[in-house]
């Protein structure tokens, strides 16, 4: 009877699932914005259905239509918006940017699984109004922007304050390029994005407390098991987590694996770790068929098979110490070579200390910073003081973390960039892993291991003596890159600012970092501003290390690279012959 019980909430939530999948697929396929509300001004009524998120000056949030639902930018002088409210705005939208440059994130697709069929800007116009506010339409937003509002003013005077918000709803938009930079540089990137980590943790931090908490109690404990009292704390608490991280693909892994055991446990269910994978699998995409496009579904699913793969089944060591090393030291490394296929595709790196830097990072986050950030987010609703000094404390031990991982970021042997692996490439190393991985005794392991080598030592693209010219398909303005075999140039024709940081952030740099490029020896600007302006480009180049810039317009000169197009340079790189010189105040490369 258990077992038929059992398999009942199994399908029961695959039913849930499979309806939810198939909303989302309608959605998909039938919602369209009209086509005669393209590029010009109109006006809408919408909700605003998701947290809104602060980028660059300007406040991005989705808005609910009856046409559709819409991603919007509102530019200073921007309200107070929150999920729930509903609005009456002038906007102007248009197709999602997608301008198919090597390398270039298909941000459009991305919206299009998102649900949302365009993209634009609300004009500030005296008839915008709030026309109602109703968070009860969207509770779950509701509550994370509530959360989000709470942890802001309390850690607002915290130096690792970005970090802690990323940690706690996984919105990176508090972090700098700085700490990107150095969370890629070091493999802990994965921290910034809600994961299964934090989902068990959460879980697992609530079922102690409440099994605890059941058991002093004797008539409780003889009404329902302190055990069982638990395991439902931690589901629950588990699935309220996960929506206030917005319910994202590792997350619903995770939930889904958490929760599959726990009801396992209940109705004394035995099972192993694969089967509970594979549901997991069929549920996630049950729930959103889009969520095999999400790099962070095959990074959450591909972490976890490889830790069952290689762990299970194991003998134990007699020996304690070699034991305690096999447990803690092994995983880590089964972890970092496990996702490396996949990091080189998205991130065109790897990173040489990442193994040493999660030793370190993994128990100060796992034991110290993310607990004490979620207990502290807790509190700041029932105990202010006591959230307040929890993150407090949960600062101070990232803040010496963040020593380590920037110290660390900084040496110039951190790691290895490298060019956008092919498909085969991608299989071949990830069958390798497979192999290396396999239980001892298995013949040829070591292959696998020759089967990694494409990845670090693709075929060069580019010849000796040989000269590459891609011109950059850019929304605004012009880019067109030279590369040979060892060195690569950049000529940019910049119309505004606006336009001229979104070429470099979403196309530059994508395809610079495709073809494995992280150095630039020369890169020629051309811009009508001022050097307010061109300084604040340093941001967008901030990933790259530029030996040079040439402009046409009066910079700030921060050293001897950065420097005026009055004379003209000369250079010969790789057979190449390139000239730089002033014509009619515009910069000419050739």
């Amino acid at each position: 009877m258990k077992i038929i019980r059992f398999r009942s909430i199994v399908l029961i939530l695959l039913l849930l699932s499979i309806l939810h999948g198939t909303w989302v697929s309608w959605n998909f396929f039938t919602q369209k914005w009209p086509l005669g509300w393209f590029d010009q001004p109109v006006q809408v009524t919408g909700i605003v259905n998701a947290l809104p998120q602060h980028r660059d000056h300007a406040l991005r949030f989705w808005l609910k239509t009856h046409e559709g639902v819409v991603e919007l930018n509102w530019y200073q002088p921007f309200p107070d918006l929150k999920p729930g409210q509903v609005w009456q705005i002038w906007i102007k939208v248009k197709h999602p940017d997608f301008q198919n440059n090597p390398g270039e994130f298909d941000y459009a697709a991305y919206l299009k699984h998102q649900g949302v069929v365009a993209s634009g800007y609300v004009q500030n116009r005296a008839d915008n109004h709030l026309l109602a506010s109703k968070p009860w339409l969207t509770p779950t937003e509701s509550l994370r922007a509530l959360v989000y509002q709470k942890v802001l003013l309390a850690t607002h005077n915290l130096s690792m304050q970005g970090i802690l918000v990323a940690l706690i709803l996984g919105d990176k938009t508090w972090l700098n390029p700085i700490q990107m930079e150095v969370f890629e540089r070091t493999g802990t990137s994965y921290f910034m994005v809600i994961s299964g980590l934090h989902i068990i943790l959460f879980a697992m931090l609530g079922r102690v407390l409440l099994r605890y908490l059941w058991s002093l109690s004797y008539r409780a404990t003889l009404w329902i098991p302190a055990e069982q009292v638990g395991l439902i704390a931690g589901l629950v608490l588990g699935l309220i987590y996960s929506i206030l991280a917005g319910f994202l693909v590792p997350t619903q892994r995770a939930l889904w694996m958490i929760g599959l055991m726990g009801l396992a446990r209940l109705f004394l269910k035995q099972y192993q770790s694969l089967q509970i994978l594979a549901w997991a699998l069929v549920l996630v995409l049950a729930w959103n068929p889009f969520s095999v496009y999400s790099v962070a579904f095959w990074l959450s699913f591909l972490a976890v098979f490889f830790l069952i793969y290689t762990l299970g089944g194991r003998e134990q060591n007699p020996i304690w110490w070699r034991r305690w090393l096999g447990e803690w030291f092994y995983p880590q490394w089964v972890m970092y070579f496990a996702l490396v296929p996949i990091i080189i595709e998205v991130f065109q790196t790897f990173s040489v200390i990442g193994f040493f830097t999660n030793l370190l990072a993994v128990p100060l986050m796992l034991l110290g910073v993310i607990p004490l950030a979620l207990l502290g987010a807790v509190l700041i609703f029932i105990w202010p003081y006591a959230g307040e000094k929890l993150f407090y404390f949960s600062n101070q031990v990232m803040d010496f973390l963040w020593q380590i991982l920037h110290y660390f970021a900084l040496q110039p042997w951190w790691g290895m960039v490298l060019a956008k692996p092919s498909f085969l490439e991608m299989l071949l190393a990830q069958i390798g892993l497979i192999i290396a991985f396999a239980p001892r005794g298995w013949p040829g392991r070591y292959l696998g291991w020759i089967m990694l080598l494409p990845l670090f030592y693709p075929a060069s693209a580019i010849q000796s003596g040989q000269l590459k010219v891609t011109d950059l398909r850019v929304s605004e303005g012009s880019v067109r890159i030279y590369q040979t075999q060892h060195h690569v140039l950049v000529e940019e024709n910049i119309l505004h600012l606006k336009a001229g940081k979104a070429a470099i952030r979403y196309e530059v740099l994508p395809f610079l970092q495709a073809a494995g490029w992280r150095r630039v020896d020369l890169w020629v600007l051309n811009f009508k501003g001022n050097d307010k302006a061109l300084e604040s480009l340093e941001d967008a180049w901030m990933p790259l290390q530029i030996d040079q810039i040439i402009t046409n317009q009066s910079y700030k000169i921060y050293d001897s690279n950065r420097s005026l197009c009055d004379e003209s340079v000369s250079l010969i790189w790789d057979q190449q012959h390139f000239k730089v010189h002033n014509q009619d105040g515009v910069c000419v490369l050739n």
